[in-house]
């Protein structure tokens, strides 16, 4: 497989998809979509150091279109605990970042050239800041937001390796 392109500024660039079993979800879209799965590599004890506390949930498996014309687009599944489904279901709002009421849901990650400015912007046009910024892997930075209908997402920063 060719390394990873990051997109132009502004792109889609990942896909996380939340599921409380991985082998279920991972049958599901290979058999309805034909989606390939690939290994998610071993993270390193600094990267589990500097990603202590953060909001973002465990990948497990990562995904490929079949569709070449979309390039390097792709994402993750991600595993999240019943009790955190159940979190959701009950509308706490306590250590989520989806509306209140609705179950986790699937989110788009946007490429940006710079994670403060890019948060500046959606604050500014009626979106809302959801969290601080957070290491991705060794590769990258993310924040999560709300646009101005409420749907959330997370914009990030691709920083090479060693971030």
């Amino acid at each position: 497989m060719a390394p990873w392109t990051p997109p132009a500024n502004g792109s889609p660039c990942w896909i996380e998809i939340p599921v409380t079993n991985a082998e279920r979800a991972k049958n599901f879209y290979s058999s309805v979509f034909s989606w390939t799965f690939m290994a998610v590599p071993e993270k390193t004890e600094a990267q589990l150091a500097a990603e202590e506390g953060s909001p973002c949930n465990e990948t497990v498996a990562i995904f490929r279109y079949p569709d070449q014309s979309l390039g390097n687009l792709g994402g993750g599944l991600s595993l999240v605990s019943e009790e955190v489904m159940q979190r959701y279901k009950q509308a706490d709002g306590s250590s989520n970042f989806s509306k209140k009421g609705g179950k986790p849901g699937i989110t788009m990650y946007y490429m940006v050239a710079d994670l403060d400015k890019s948060m500046e912007a959606i604050v500014a046009n009626g979106g809302k800041k959801l969290s601080g910024e957070y290491p991705e892997g060794d590769h990258g930075k993310i924040m999560y937001a709300e646009d101005s209908e409420g749907n959330v997402l997370g914009i990030y920063k691709f920083v090479g390796a060693g971030c």
